[in-house]
């Protein structure tokens, strides 16, 4: 049975719009619907308060491309959803609060050239508990379209932009094996509703305690020695920095003050683009961990910026960069690359300060960290 539908609607009455999807089709798209509608997602006009999440979809393959018949189905699926709002290559749903502010709003768009699709949350009431459980709908929603996707997050201070052109995914090594979105979800405790039965402990985010603009962002290791099982050295070494410089009256963030059960990619990539200096604990386990990678390639994003200050946690720091120790891909050679010409001459502590090693009873080498972390400070001051 073959029922005919028109395609070209007179009005936007017209029943061919009934159908969710229906909109891309053909010359049924009117120019209306092309773009993505002025009250979706809107740039606020101050940012206190609001929460923001996000992921990118993209397909593994280079050469492929998404099937923008895909595209329509994924929208009939979610058109149930509050606030369901339509266009070409985007939806957007919305939530309000009692207040009147949004509780939790949710953007999925489809790029240009059907590379990737954005999955974007945000809450101007704080709501972390809704932006990720709206998060985890609509990413599995959006990865029934390919078995094909890999995900990867997007940098915090590129949705605040609301330029789609702008937002970026956090950088990743070359050497990290692909996630799929569920994959993806799981490693991140989205793949259970919050707070549910087996599910991670609901999410919270209360940045009231700490700075979202620290003066210091701290990147390490727990382990210096990747083959030691029961090593702490380098969260040890963290610990004793981050004490250092609350000493000195220099706020600092790092990985151990994410609050237990949030996201903690959240709390230390949302905090990237405001650090002034980033201290990175060089160790062999450094190098061998794909997540101090990512969160190294975050700063070198930012090396314009920030000032990045490279602090020795054990020996061997330099053998472990030689070669390709990032992969023999162009990509990992030129992030190899890139990371021994950045490290190459302002260690600390230098070789002749307690043999190259910055160690916890070493009164030099703290003398040493704060002279360099102030005169950093300074540099960056109007």
């Amino acid at each position: 049975l073959i029922i005919p539908l028109p395609t070209t609607p007179d009005t936007v009455d017209d029943p061919v719009f009934a159908i969710p999807g229906r909109l891309n089709q053909g010359d049924a798209v009117l120019e209306t619907y092309c773009c993505r509608p002025s009250e979706c997602w809107a740039a606020p006009y101050q940012f206190d308060g609001w929460v923001y999440l996000g992921v990118r979809l993209k397909l593994g393959s280079p050469l492929s491309l998404i099937p923008p018949s895909e595209f329509p189905r994924l929208q009939h699926r979610l058109s149930g959803m509050t606030g369901f709002r339509m266009w070409r290559h985007g939806l957007c749903v919305c939530e309000g609060a009692p207040s009147g502010a949004i509780d939790v709003e949710g953007l999925v768009e489809l790029n240009d050239a059907l590379e990737h699709i954005d999955v974007c949350v945000r809450s101007e009431a704080g709501n972390m508990n809704q932006c990720a459980t709206m998060l985890r709908v609509l990413v599995e929603a959006s990865a029934r379209i390919s078995d094909d996707f890999d995900c990867t997050m997007l940098l915090l201070e590129s949705l605040k932009k609301h330029v789609d052109a702008d937002r970026r995914p956090v950088p990743t090594p070359a050497t990290q094996s692909r996630l799929s979105p569920f994959d993806w979800l799981r490693a991140n405790h989205f793949a259970d509703t919050p707070g549910g039965e087996g599910g991670a402990p609901p999410l919270s985010m209360d940045d009231t305690t700490e700075p979202l603009a620290p003066d210091v962002l701290i990147s390490y290791s727990t382990k210096v020695d990747a083959g030691c099982a029961d090593d702490e050295r380098g969260k040890q070494l963290t610990l004793h920095i981050a004490s250092l410089l609350d000493t000195h009256s220099i706020s600092c963030y790092h990985g151990l003050m994410v609050p237990p059960g949030d996201v903690w990619w959240h709390h230390w990539f949302g905090r990237v683009a405001g650090c002034k200096v980033a201290i990175v604990v060089l160790s062999p386990a450094y190098f061998a961990s794909a997540q101090c990678i990512r969160e190294l390639n975050a700063l070198l994003e930012h090396k314009k910026e920030l000032r990045i200050i490279p602090v020795v946690a054990a020996a061997g720091v330099a053998d472990a960069m030689k070669g390709d120790f990032l992969g023999t891909t162009e990509r990992g050679r030129l992030q190899a690359a890139g990371i021994r010409a950045l490290f190459r001459t302002n260690w600390l502590p230098p070789p002749d300060v307690a043999g190259g090693v910055f160690g916890k009873e070493c009164p030099q080498s703290d003398a040493l960290l704060i002279e360099t972390v102030q005169a950093k400070l300074r540099e960056l001051q109007p």
